[in-house]
C-alpha cells in the first residue's frame, strides 16, 4: 500500500495493483483471492512533479501499469 501513478489510460483510481514478478507462491494466492487484483510490472520513480515527467516515464517504460513513489527512496537511503 502506497502512493502510486498511473501510467496507463486504462486503470481507475483505487484499483489494486500487483506486482507480477513477486514470489510465484505468493502470486498465485494472490490470483486466487475473492477481491478483483490487476496483475503487471510496476517501475520505481522517486518523483513525478508534472504531468510531463509522468508522460516521460510512461514512454520509457510502456511495460508497466502504475510507478511506486516510495520505494526509490528506501533504495537510495539503504
Amino acid at each position: 500500500i502506497g502512493f502510486s501513478a498511473g501510467l496507463r489510460r486504462d486503470l481507475t483510481v483505487g484499483e489494486v495493483i500487483c506486482e507480477e514478478r513477486g514470489d510465484p507462491t505468493l502470486i498465485q494466492a494472490l490470483r486466487n483471492f475473492p477481491l478483483p487484483l490487476r496483475f503487471g510490472r510496476v517501475a520505481s520513480s522517486d518523483f513525478l512533479h508534472t504531468a510531463e515527467e509522468k508522460r516521460d516515464l510512461a514512454a520509457a517504460r510502456p511495460d508497466c501499469l502504475m510507478a511506486d513513489l516510495e520505494s526509490e527512496a528506501f533504495m537510495q537511503a539503504a
